[in-house]
């Protein structure tokens, strides 16, 4: 396996903005256990977010616009841990391809996969679409 670092994109390509994404995610499932955790916390990846054209597309095709995905993972992050590895990222035009290897504990179980997740930005490099996939 090649070295996790040399994998890791930069910050201000679409690959690192999606990196960057699932990186949030996961610092907020620790601090979301700690004292003054709130929903503000979510600003950083907010920025990144066309929140008006905003669409997530899930495991199971369900829909979401910003505030209701924005409700998942928060709801999300304050009762299981996760884990999320760098495996691939690459990009052609408007979109990232991201695949991790994710591991999250809840309620005692631990479910490890796989994931791709396709971000697809607009001309301001702000993310528009998310399509999760397992």
């Amino acid at each position: 396996m090649n070295d996790v670092a040399a994998r890791v994109p930069d910050a201000g390509t679409l690959s690192g903005k999606a990196w960057r994404y699932a990186q949030i995610v996961q610092e907020l499932t620790v601090k979301a256990k700690q004292p003054g955790y709130t929903r503000a916390d979510w600003a950083e990846m907010e920025a990144m977010v066309d929140v008006d054209a905003f669409l997530r597309v899930g495991r199971f095709k369900e829909v979401m616009d910003w505030p209701q995905s924005l409700e998942l993972m928060d709801q999300m992050v304050r009762i299981a841990d996760f884990h999320a590895g760098l495996e691939r990222v690459n990009e052609v035009d408007n979109m990232a391809f991201l695949e991790l290897s994710e591991r999250a504990e809840m309620n005692g179980q631990t479910m490890e996969m796989i994931t791709m997740v396709v971000f697809e930005f607009n001309d301001a490099g702000k993310i528009t679409r998310l399509d999760f996939y397992q």
